[in-house]
This record gives structure tokens, sequence and C-alpha cells, in this order.
């Protein structure tokens, strides 16, 4: 689909493992007796492959939920259910942030609206993202919500009264 931005989700066969690139710098002469006489396993050495392989599990969940996670530096905040229903980057979520930004904030009672919503959505997001057929029908709720109030208030804009300070 044109316009929609996906983030990259990586997977174990995405990437070499630490141990197979090691093996790529190590000295010559080791490798070439490995090649001669086949490689040796001690009890020693299968105990510190099991925790090198441990190690490298636990390590690949924190870096692949952190790079999976939508970055903060890019001046965009969170719009959580639309970046389930949606996904982050999709032009659809753009336009409901800019929405908030440019027509919810602007009063206090909207911008209470929309602290109030940030309170309660992670969860529901959550729950959105595992389940495709009601964020689905969420999808169809917020197209119906963009067509009949986001696009004519951005066009026309807010009234600006009792604006935030």
């Amino acid at each position: 689909m044109k316009g929609i931005r996906r983030v990259r989700r990586y997977k174990r066969g995405d990437y070499l493992p630490a141990s197979v690139l090691a093996r790529f710098a190590r000295c010559e002469r080791l490798v070439e007796q490995e090649q001669r006489h086949g490689q040796v396993v001690t009890e020693e050495g299968e105990a510190a492959r099991k925790e090198g392989i441990a190690e490298h599990d636990r390590f690949h969940l924190q870096v692949t939920s952190a790079h999976n996670r939508p970055e903060r530096s890019r001046g965009r905040g969170p719009c959580f259910v639309a970046s389930a229903v949606y996904g982050y980057d999709d032009f659809r979520t753009d336009e409901l942030r800019a929405f908030r930004d440019q027509v919810l904030l602007r009063t206090k009672w909207t911008a209470w609206v929309v602290a109030t919503y940030y309170a309660i959505s992670p969860p529901l997001a959550n729950w959105l993202s595992s389940r495709p057929a009601a964020a689905a029908k969420v999808a169809k709720v917020l197209d119906w919500v963009r067509t009949r109030m986001v696009h004519p208030l951005l066009e026309n804009g807010s009234d600006g009264k009792d604006e935030c300070t």
C-alpha cells in the first residue's frame, strides 16, 4: 500500500550468531587445526556455549524490543490505539496526531481528554495488537471519525477559545 511505512521486525534468522562471526576472526592456525582434526568439544566448552546462547537470547530480546519500539526523538508523540491499528508511521496515524496537536490540545478541556486517553489507552493498544479482528473494527470506527470529524476540523481549524497557556 502506498504511503504506509512499516517498522522492520528482526527475527533470529536475520543475522549471524556472534559465535559464527568469531570463527571468521579466529587465528588461522586454530582454523587449520580444526579442519585437519575436527573441532574438539569439552564439557567446559559445551557449558560455556550453552551459557553464551542463553545470554545471546536475553540480549536479542532486549535489542529487538528496543528496535521495534517507536522512537520518541522524531518529534511525534504517541497515538497508541491508532499506532496499534494502522501502524506507527501510517499517514492516518499522523493525521490523528495532527488533529490532536492542532485541535485537541488548544483548549484545557480537550487537553484533559487527551491526557485521560494517554492514561487508559496503552493497555487497549496492547490488546488490539494481538487481535486483528478487533483492530479491523476499531480501524473502521477511526476511519469514520477521521472523515466526519478530523478532516473538517483540520481544514477549518478550531475556534481557538480557552487556549492553554
